[in-house]
């Protein structure tokens, strides 16, 4: 299989969405809000009288497994789904409490670690497709965000508590990459090939790597104003290795008066304007003060560390060498010699930053605060495409696959509410005794 570029839902519309509930009891004022946006293609809205029946009456069928797009009830098309509802609004308008039905399928836990949870087949002790009854007496609402609704047995149908998560059946954390010098990627499957029916929504998290660099190990805090115990107007060299490749010598001149790391030719603009010229694999490498723990070691905060531009892992890696030829400006002032040079350090994956972390939204895409965009499939063919990412990254991807919620919202779905059904709960009577109690919904969906 190769990549395919993932192919979202055309866009037609938005719909804003909000709850807003408040309530006091003797003074104590308690709220509720919450509202999205959401991206839709459908909208659907139907008034629809419900009479008084021991049968229950078909309001709304989506399209997924057993069901088809020529049914005149039906939400969405073959070729534009409505199975992946972003709202579904349910309203008493009229004078009878009604019971409202929702058809599901039911599903069973993976037996064991490394099974694939699965619909239930017909029996003495389950059907396929049950309902999740409720009621919904007159002037009552209810909101459903989504239609992707299931019944889970978690001990494979034994009676001991069904406390295991329908979602999380087995987990896969692993490394794809790395993004280009612009921040893009695309990858058919990612980390391993999600089985079962694919992903689970929303549960993909992924994470950048931080930057290959060479810290000097300089023991005191380093500000700008910092001397650094060279001497005036004389060259310096050092030697660079990068990525394990051969190195190349760089030479800087100190200042005849400024010898402290900062300000107008100090020593980090010498050398960072040395490192500018470099071109090839040489290109991109910066000097800085380490002041932020996302990228950096704890115990390397304060000290000068040589950047290398690059966050790939097994690939990136800055090493400092003594020069070829020259004054060697390693062991001179406050900086180390060669040997007592901490460590170099590779690059890892940042994570527990909301900011920098991509979270994905449940519907085929994943954002990130800092910067940077992927769209992809939850089937067993991912095809992620990062796009404005940070660049030459090493990407940490886990998510969820092999359970029962696993999978994209499609025509062969069986994770979402197959069907809404409704009656009204009075007594339809003998003849038209009764022909009045008839009930009344509003059904509103968008998708």
């Amino acid at each position: 299989m190769a990549y395919v570029k993932p192919t979202l839902p055309k866009t037609r519309g938005r719909a804003s969405i909000g709850i807003d509930i408040k309530g006091s009891v003797r003074g104590d004022v308690k709220t509720f809000k919450a509202g999205h946006q959401a991206e839709i293609n459908n909208s659907y809205q139907l008034d629809v009288q419900i009479p008084p029946s021991t049968d229950l009456t078909p309001v709304i069928d989506f399209v997924g497994s057993d069901e088809t797009a020529g049914r005149a009830s039906t939400f969405g098309s073959e070729t534009n789904p409505g199975s992946s509802c972003r709202f579904v609004g349910i309203e008493n308008t009229g004078l009878c409490s009604m019971e409202i039905s929702f058809e599901c399928r039911q599903w069973e836990d993976a037996a064991g670690p490394s099974g694939i949870d699965s619909v239930l087949a017909a029996g003495s002790s389950f059907i396929t497709t049950p309902m999740v009854s409720m009621l919904l007496h007159r002037g009552e609402s209810m909101v459903l965000p989504t239609n992707r609704m299931l019944i889970y047995n978690a001990a494979h149908g034994s009676a001991v508590a069904n406390q295991a998560s329908a979602g999380g059946a087995k987990v896969v954390r692993d490394t794809i990459g790395p993004t280009d010098s612009n921040g893009y990627l695309a990858s058919e499957l990612g980390p391993g090939a999600p089985s079962g029916q694919g992903i689970v929504p929303g549960s993909i998290l992924m994470n950048f790597h931080s930057n290959a660099y060479a810290p000097l190990g300089i023991t005191s805090y380093v500000y700008d104003d910092t001397v650094t115990g060279l001497a005036a107007a004389t060259t310096y060299e050092f030697r660079m290795i990068v990525d394990g490749a051969t190195g190349s010598d760089v030479a800087i001149t100190t200042d005849t008066t400024n010898l402290t790391w900062g300000g107008v030719n100090g020593l980090l603009h010498k050398l960072n304007t040395a490192l500018d010229a470099l071109t090839g694999v040489y290109a991109g490498f910066k000097f800085v003060v380490a002041r932020d723990n996302k990228y950096f070691n704890e115990a390397d905060i304060g000290d000068v560390c040589l950047v290398h531009p690059n966050k790939v892992v097994g690939t990136s890696t800055i090493n400092l060498e003594d020069p070829s030829d020259g004054t060697n400006i390693l062991g001179v002032g406050t900086i180390p010699a060669k040997g007592a040079l901490p460590a170099d350090v590779i690059p890892v994956e940042v994570y527990g930053e909301n900011d920098l972390t991509m979270y994905d939204n449940g519907y085929g895409k994943a954002t990130r605060a800092a910067g940077g965009t992927c769209e992809f499939n939850y089937t067993t063919a991912p095809n992620y495409t990062f796009k404005g990412c940070p660049p030459n990254s090493t990407v940490a991807i886990s998510y969820m696959h092999d359970s029962a919620h696993s999978g994209p919202t499609d025509t062969s779905s069986q994770n979402i509410i197959s069907a809404i059904y409704a009656t009204t709960l009075h007594d339809d009577g003998v003849g038209d005794k009764y022909a009045g109690d008839v009930g009344t919904l509003n059904l509103t969906v968008f998708g």
